[in-house]
């Protein structure tokens, strides 16, 4: 377990990665909205970074959305002291199980950009967690978590609004 987190931190880091998950399942399958099932399946696009008949190119703010949120997937597991292949296996497994699910539930395209730069992110949050070391890097997660649980709670202070299937 090189680079791990103290034992008395690591329950702290652990609550904190649930709660950046739960979070990021509602943000990635249903982009923040009310979760709802939709008739059918959703859509696949499987070329990377470019328009399809069935769905649009990635833009760059998506494409820069998707590396951010990820980050932190990333960052968390290098202090939990996970070896970086198995962390990055793990990453690019639940973004493949996330855009997965869309397609079952219908909600979303599921795109293979999506898988790409969601792993990307999650490599930069390792290599993050591997240069700022322990102590900074589990400070930088209770900020980060922090910071983005108040986002989210600002978020959630407006009404909700469904949005209709695709």
């Amino acid at each position: 377990m090189t680079g791990a987190v103290r034992t008395r931190t690591r329950p702290l880091l652990v609550l904190l990665f649930a709660a950046y998950l739960v979070v990021l399942v509602w943000l990635v399958v249903w982009k923040l909205h009310t979760p709802f099932i939709a008739d059918g399946t959703g859509t696949i696009k499987l070329i990377p970074f470019v328009r399809t008949a069935d769905a649009g190119s990635s833009s760059p703010r998506e494409v820069l959305g998707n590396i951010g949120v990820f980050v932190p997937f990333g960052v968390y597991f290098g202090l939990l002291g996970r070896r970086w292949w198995t962390s990055l296996a793990v990453i690019a497994l639940t973004s493949a199980a996330l855009e997965a699910t869309q397609f079952v539930l219908g909600v979303g395209v599921t795109d293979i950009t999506d898988v790409i730069t969601n792993t990307t992110g999650g490599a930069l949050g390792l290599l993050l967690a591997g240069l700022v070391g322990r102590r900074a890097g589990a400070a930088l997660c209770v900020v980060g978590t922090t910071i983005a649980a108040v986002a989210l709670l600002a978020y959630l202070a407006e009404p909700m609004r469904p949005i209709s299937p695709l």
